[in-house]
C-alpha cells in the first residue's frame, strides 16, 4: 500500500547513494488479505489493481532473480474484513486466521524459489487522513496482533525473516518525524 509504495520511491530517489537499486509492485489500497475491508462499519472495497498480484510477483522475480524481496503491509490487514458470508472481526479467531492464511500465501509466492522474503513489521500509523480516517490503524492492540502475526508465521516458515521497522520508526509506539536528521 502507501507505505512500502513511498518507502520504494524514496529508496528509488537514493538508490545511487545507496548502490541499490529498487523495484515493487506496491499499489495502493492493496494488502494481502484480498477481501473488501470494513471500517466502522463501513465496506471498503478492494481497488481492482489489487487483482493478478500473484502473476506480478512472480513475473517480476522471474525478471530479477537476485534480488532481495520484502514485503511491507498491515494497513489493510489491520481493519475487519467483509469475507462474504459476513464481516470477520478482529480479535475473532476467524480474523486471526484470514490474516495468518493470507499472509503464509503471500510468502509462499515470494519464497518459492529458494530467497529468503523479509517482513516488515506494522509501525505506528498516524492521524491519517482525516477526511477517509481509518481508527483502526491507531489501535495499539490492533498493531501488536499483527505483529504477533507476522512473527508466528516467521518463525513458522523457512526463509521468512522479520524486519523490526518498527523498533525504528515508532520507539515507545510514537512515530518518530525525524531520524538522524532526516523527515520521514
Amino acid at each position: 500500500d502507501s507505505t512500502a509504495l513511498v518507502f520504494g520511491l524514496a529508496g528509488a530517489q537514493h538508490a545511487k547513494d545507496l548502490g541499490i537499486s529498487v523495484g515493487g509492485d506496491a499499489q495502493l489500497g492493496c494488502g494481502v488479505v484480498h477481501t473488501d475491508h470494513v471500517s466502522g462499519g463501513r465496506v471498503i472495497g478492494s481497488p481492482k489493481v489489487c487483482d493478478g498480484w500473484r502473476a506480478r510477483w512472480t513475473a517480476s522475480m522471474r525478471a530479477d532473480p537476485k534480488a532481495r524481496l520484502m514485503l511491507m503491509v498491515g494497513a489493510w490487514e489491520i481493519l475487519d474484513h467483509d469475507a462474504g458470508a459476513g464481516v470477520v472481526r478482529f480479535g475473532s479467531t476467524a480474523w486471526t486466521d484470514l490474516v495468518t492464511t493470507s499472509l503464509r500465501t503471500a510468502l509462499r509466492v515470494l519464497t518459492a524459489d529458494g530467497r529468503t522474503a523479509y517482513v516488515f513489521e506494522v509501525p505506528c500509523y498516524g492521524e491519517g487522513d482525516v477526511a477517509n480516517p481509518y481508527p483502526e490503524r491507531s489501535d495499539p492492540r490492533r498493531i501488536a496482533a499483527l505483529n504477533e502475526i507476522f512473527a508466528r508465521v516467521a518463525h513458522s516458515m523457512p526463509k521468512v525473516e522479520i524486519v523490526p521497522w518498527r523498533s525504528l520508526v515508532c520507539p515507545d509506539g510514537h512515530r518518530v518525524e525525524d531520524l538522524g536528521g532526516v523527515h520521514l
